[in-house]
């Protein structure tokens, strides 16, 4: 933490200094192509619904973030990034602003202000989300940990999958040290049993908790001038996929969005961004169903040789400048200068 606030101490005077330059980073290394930043939901305070899941952005902060991104970058589509993966050069400092699950916040909230920006941002969607007909695990989770508890869910596991006891801490350490290990056939009996063991109506609870964007709006978006990407069909752990499994959760998703929208699909985002979901099995399915760039959120820099289907993103917690040029430039270059020290 005290390295962290000296870091963010030097960005500081950086970040005065230079204006829109920003040389300092390159100190670290200057090969650093797209930076892709992601949000999910654009909302001033949290609901039992999100509480816990560390995705909600506030709008003032969203609106400071895309006034420092205008200033400082050059602001990309998704069009340019596909067709830099056939050598097209980007410009100086590539941007691409992104969101993932199509909260209906970032319909609402987002698009208006990346509109006023002129920010052709990119909503990844997993269709069976949309007009609410379902809560996707992750929102189920936090409510149930959020109104009865997190032992609650412990013991659901414990019960149904022998999960040992203490290994839920938080909602987030289950999403993301418990869930991913999780088979795709177990997730989704996961689900089942802790509507069952806590009585509650999945479908109902999804309506109530109206999280998501509705089909009129996905379409409003599309033809607004927003990509609308591939998310899965199910928001799952990639990982474990096999084919039958990928053409539902990845071609069947590519199809429906297609018709609901009017336009092709030419990106994907990996639910969780981790590389380990990026598995040859699916990358085939991307390549040979009509994607042509994928994405992970592990915040590390692109450069201009990464795979076009595991670019990285930055899952921005950044409440002013000087933290969004400590996420952006400064820290992703240092994780990739502890993974040479490391090996």
């Amino acid at each position: 933490m005290a390295i962290k606030a000296k870091l963010k101490n030097i960005c500081s005077h950086a970040v005065q200094r230079m204006g829109r330059k920003l040389e300092a980073a390159n100190l670290l290394g200057r090969s650093y192509g797209l930076r892709a930043i992601n949000f999910h939901h654009i909302a001033d305070r949290e609901s039992i619904f999100t509480e816990g899941l560390r995705l909600t952005t506030k709008p003032d902060v969203f609106e400071n973030m895309l006034r420092y991104f205008v200033n400082h970058y050059n602001i990309l589509d998704i069009n340019t990034i596909a067709s830099g993966s056939d050598n097209v050069r980007l410009p100086q400092r590539p941007l691409l602003v992104t969101f993932d699950d199509a909260y209906v916040s970032a319909a609402q909230i987002g698009a208006p202000l990346c509109r006023k920006y002129g920010i052709p941002a990119v909503f990844f969607v997993s269709a069976s989300l949309i007009d609410n007909n379902t809560l996707p695990l992750d929102n189920l989770i936090c409510y149930i940990a959020n109104t009865m508890g997190i032992t609650v869910i412990e013991n659901v596991c414990r019960k149904h999958f022998a999960l040992s006891s203490g290994s839920i801490q938080s909602v987030c350490s289950f999403l993301n040290g418990v869930l991913p290990d999780f088979s795709y056939e177990n997730r989704t009996a996961l689900a089942c049993a802790l509507a069952s063991e806590t009585g509650l109506d999945t479908s109902a609870l999804a309506r109530e908790a109206g999280l998501f964007i509705s089909r009129d709006q996905l379409k409003y978006l599309a033809d607004n001038g927003f990509h609308i990407g591939n998310h899965t069909y199910s928001h799952v752990h990639c990982r474990h996929l096999d084919q039958r499994a990928c053409e539902r959760e990845i071609i069947h998703n590519k199809n429906v969005l297609e018709v609901a929208t009017g336009t092709q699909v030419r990106a994907f985002s990996f639910p969780y961004g981790s590389h380990k979901d990026a598995t040859p099995t699916v990358l085939e399915t991307l390549r040979s169903s009509g994607h042509e760039v994928g994405f992970l959120v592990e915040s590390r820099p692109n450069t201009y040789t990464t795979n076009p289907f595991c670019y990285n993103r930055i899952s921005l917690k950044a409440q002013d400048n000087v933290s969004a040029f400590l996420e952006i430039e400064i820290l992703p270059r240092l994780r990739i200068i502890k993974s040479w020290a490391l090996h």
